[in-house]
C-alpha cells in the first residue's frame, strides 16, 4: 500500500518493520494531524485576515501560538527528524526559516510590516518546507486582491498605483527602538 503525504513523499518506507495493526494506526493519525494543521492553519489566516483589515495590525499573540503548534504538531507526526516522514520538527522549523525568509526583503523594502514577516513564519511552521513555497504563491496572490479591494474601496487605487515605482527602488533598514 502507496501513500503519498501532503509533501509528496512515499511514507511506505516510513512504516516498514512496523505490524500492520501499527501501519494502519500511522496512516491514520498522519491524516488526522494533517486535518488538525489545515484548521489551524485556516483559524489563523482568518484571524489574521480580519485583524489586518479591520485594525491594519497582526497580532504576536495569534502568530506566536500558532507557530509553537506548527512545531508540536509536525513533532508529533514524525518526531525530530524522522526518515521518510512527511512531517517533522526539522521540516517545520525549515518552513519558519523559509517563510520569513520569502518575507524579509519585502519588509526591508517597507512593502510589508513585521506582522506579515511573524505571520508567514507561523504559516511555514505549520505546513513545513518546501509546502511553504506554493502556500506562499497563494497567499501573496490572495493579499494582493485583498489590496486592491480595500484601495478600491478608500478611493486611493490610482495614487497608489502612481506610487509603486518609488516604492520598489526604496529600501529600510528596520526601525530600531531603544
Amino acid at each position: 500500500m502507496k501513500n503519498e503525504g501532503r509533501m509528496g513523499r512515499s511514507l511506505e518506507s516510513g512504516v516498514q518493520g512496523l505490524e500492520s495493526g501499527d501501519e494502519e494506526r500511522f496512516f491514520v493519525m498522519e491524516k488526522y494531524l494533517e486535518i488538525t494543521v489545515v484548521g489551524v492553519l485556516l483559524i489563523l489566516v482568518g484571524i489574521c485576515a480580519y485583524t489586518d483589515i479591520k485594525c491594519r495590525k497582526i497580532y504576536n499573540a495569534v502568530t506566536l501560538p500558532a507557530v509553537f503548534c506548527g512545531l508540536a504538531l509536525n513533532y508529533l507526526a514524525g518526531g525530530i527528524n524522522e526518515a521518510d516522514r512527511p512531517m517533522t520538527l526539522y521540516i517545520s522549523l525549515l518552513g519558519i526559516v523559509g517563510g520569513m525568509g520569502i518575507f524579509i526583503l519585502p519588509y526591508l523594502a517597507g512593502w510589508f510590516h513585521g506582522g506579515d514577516v511573524k505571520l508567514m513564519a507561523a504559516v511555514g511552521a505549520l505546513v513545513g518546507w518546501p509546502a511553504i513555497m506554493s502556500v506562499t504563491f497563494f497567499i501573496v496572490l490572495v493579499g494582493a486582491a485583498m489590496a486592491v479591494i480595500v484601495m478600491l474601496w478608500h478611493n486611493k487605487f490610482w495614487s497608489s498605483l502612481k506610487s509603486i515605482p518609488e516604492k520598489m527602488v526604496r529600501i529600510k533598514a528596520p526601525e530600531q527602538t531603544s
